[in-house]
């Protein structure tokens, strides 16, 4: 191989066309940079916008199914008891007899039946009630009923009809055994009422009582 001779016209070239290609070659490497710099260049964002208004409620869902229901729980505690009430009064128990009614012997017909009403005082309650007879001779009759024996409707006496088929007389009268507990009725025109009805329940006894015996 033969040795190449450059003259100094020739070198000047080489020179430029170093200097084009050296020049090239930074071009094609700015452009094909791949180190972190450029990167991160390459991924900068802009500033991040306002927050958007909030969208309107979905439509509410159906309602689920209800769920099985739970074991009964236990017991409570039982309560603690409770204070003892005030003791009650019913105060002093008075008999009051009612008035004396007179019976005559069987053989007499409608006077063999008699009525007597006991009525306790104002403002106090039959509890209890009978009767006591008393024959007109030596011994007392041995046929004589006491058919009704009751406390009156109102609650302020004891009525009792007797009847009497023996042939001596008897007297007896009713009794009425009555504490200091209110009557039913405190007003005086509902107390005229209420006896008036007792009155006439008793005399409606009576006169059955007689139908009866005839």
């Amino acid at each position: 191989m033969g040795r190449l001779n450059i003259s100094g016209n020739q070198a000047f070239v080489v020179a430029v066309v170093a200097c084009v290609f050296a020049a090239s070659g930074v071009g094609v490497a700015a452009s094909t940079d791949s180190s972190p710099h450029a990167a991160a260049a390459k991924s900068t964002q802009g500033p991040r916008g306002k927050t958007g208004k909030t969208g309107k409620p979905g439509k509410t869902g159906a309602p689920g199914a209800n769920g099985a229901a739970g074991p009964t729980g236990p017991a409570g505690p039982a309560g603690a008891p409770g204070p003892a009430g005030p003791a009650g009064s019913v105060g002093a128990v008075t008999s009051v007899a009612g008035p004396t009614t007179t019976l005559l012997g069987y053989a007499a017909g409608a006077g063999s039946v008699g009525i007597s009403d006991a009525r306790c005082p104002a403002g106090q309650t039959a509890i209890s009630g009978g009767n006591s007879y008393i024959p007109s001779v030596g011994t007392t009759p041995l046929a004589v009923t006491f058919a009704v024996s009751r406390r009156d409707a109102d609650g302020g006496g004891w009525s009792v009809i007797a009847i009497n088929q023996d042939s001596a007389a008897a007297n007896f009268h009713a009794l009425a055994y009555c504490a200091g507990v209110p009557s039913a009725g405190t007003a005086s025109r509902t107390v005229r009422r209420q006896q008036a009805d007792v009155a006439a329940q008793n005399r409606a006894d009576v006169a059955a009582l007689r139908a009866a015996l005839r």
